[in-house]
């Protein structure tokens, strides 16, 4: 089984890639030959914005060529987050019509993922080597954990407050807290493959992870013990979430994989997603009927059927997009990726008339 830190370190080395939450996670994609390193230095920071009214998406100006890994926005539509290659962490107040660059003290590590337990104040983001990092005052300074362990670490989630939290990643890695990231403990997941993804729909109980080669995870007792479930699928799975309960839900991952499970990932159906795209992210905002999926090529997906059809929404996207979020309702929603590209809809990403 390949492990992502080393194929990274190797082909970082050599100068072959540069690196690029609801959100999900990836290792970098793109190559660097003469004609991709031109173009990304040819774009402006966030991408090339498409003409108005051309799609339901909106290509916004982030003002950094940094590759963007996950966004998150805690209460509403207007305060949110981003992060990213450099240690950056991009904050908006404004629904995203700006962004402000916010120091986080790890300029040379990459930032995968980040979330906000119960408000725009309190927030964790994890990274390349496990790093690990919180914020107690919305973002303005950040402060380093203890997180016990040099594994990149692709996904942090926090059920119910900022206590108890859980972070994955390298190796099968999963770490617990329970006061606040003052210390982690590792869990035993049973598996030593890459996990991405990491979702506790409810409560601290009852979570799953999902990782390389088809790994889906489920714990019901708190991370004690995690249990291997069949996804009946080989892909990469990149991103997994639960809408509204620990029941229904849906994981994508390579070659435009989608798997929806509605019995609590006892058994999991793939669905057609209609691309071959490979997807990083997956959301649910609110209901399990309406969903998005964002990956390679600046593909999204949209279902309004609880997943039984998917349409191609058009995007304006130059790049792959990682990391998509809807904080509030199936209308206003938020994607991210490579070059700094941020991406709003407040039309559930239909085209206006």
């Amino acid at each position: 089984m390949r492990t992502v830190s080393t194929v990274v370190t190797l082909l970082w080395a050599v100068g072959l890639i540069i690196a690029p939450a609801c959100g999900g996670g990836e290792e970098p994609e793109e190559v660097r030959t003469p004609l991709a390193m031109a173009t990304r230095a040819a774009v402006q920071p966030g991408g090339a914005t498409p003409p108005a009214g051309t799609n339901g998406w909106t290509v916004l100006s982030s003002g950094t060529t940094h590759d963007l890994w996950s966004v998150y926005f805690p209460e509403d539509v207007t305060t949110g987050y981003t992060v990213g290659e450099g240690g950056s962490v991009l904050k908006t107040t404004d629904g995203g019509d700006t962004w402000h660059e916010v120091t986080s003290g790890r300029e040379a590590y990459y930032l995968f993922s980040i979330h906000f337990p119960e408000d725009a104040t309190t927030g964790y983001t994890v990274g390349r080597g496990g790093v690990m990092l919180k914020t107690d005052d919305g973002g303005s300074t950040w402060r380093q954990l203890d997180s016990g362990t040099e594994a990149d670490l692709w996904s942090v989630h926090f059920p119910k407050d900022a206590d108890t939290g859980y972070a994955v990643g390298d190796g099968g890695t999963i770490l617990k807290t329970t006061d606040g990231g003052r210390s982690w403990e590792p869990q035993r997941s049973g598996t030593a493959v890459v996990l991405y993804s990491v979702h506790f729909p409810l409560d601290a109980d009852t979570g799953y992870a999902a990782g390389e080669a088809g790994t889906i995870l489920k714990t019901t007792d708190g991370g004690k013990k995690w249990t291997a479930l069949d996804a009946g699928s080989a892909a990469d799975m990149r991103s997994l979430h639960f809408p509204v309960d620990e029941v229904t839900g849906y994981a994508v991952g390579e070659g435009g994989t989608i798997l929806k499970t509605v019995d609590g990932g006892s058994t999991w159906t793939a669905q057609q997603s209609g691309t071959e795209m490979h997807l990083r992210s997956v959301c649910f905002p609110g209901d399990p009927s309406t969903g998005y999926a964002v990956g390679w090529g600046g593909v999204v997906l949209k279902t309004s059927d609880s997943g039984a059809t998917w349409s191609v929404q058009t995007s304006g996207a130059t790049r792959s997009l990682i990391s998509v979020h809807f904080p509030v309702d199936a209308d206003t929603g938020y994607a991210v990726g490579l070059n700094g590209t941020i991406l709003r809809t407040t039309t559930g990403g239909t085209a206006p008339e």
